[in-house]
């Protein structure tokens, strides 16, 4: 019996040994799959704050070109503005020269039917 207690001592402690590593197998398959998890979530992030910088660089530019568009238009509007009064103010010139003349050619035509 010493015999037979002593094979089933180095039996259970051979079984025990097996379990423990076993045990070692799965710890480390997990602690793996947990970090290739934990990898494939941060490139999920780093993708998902790479579009959200790529976004916000989109809207910032289409607001720049919004912006330079709308001083373009304000240019142009304050521009045609000070034309538009060159304009009427070179017409009232012409206009006051063309009352001057219609004016002496009035008078000229007065005296002569004067005469």
């Amino acid at each position: 019996m010493g015999r037979e207690g002593a094979m089933n001592a180095q039996r259970a402690r051979y079984l025990l040994e097996q379990e423990r590593r076993k045990q070692e197998e799965e710890k480390r398959r997990q602690e793996m799959a947990t970090q290739i998890f934990a990898e494939k979530v941060a490139a999920i992030e780093a993708k998902f704050e790479e579009s959200r910088k790529r976004d916000e660089a989109a809207k910032l530019k289409e607001l720049h070109m919004l912006n330079e568009a709308r001083i373009r238009r304000n240019q142009r509007a304050r521009e045609r503005e000070r034309l538009e009064r060159e304009a009427h103010a070179r017409a009232q010139e012409v206009a006051k020269v063309l009352a001057r003349e219609d004016l002496s050619w009035r008078r000229k035509c007065h005296r002569a039917s004067l005469r």
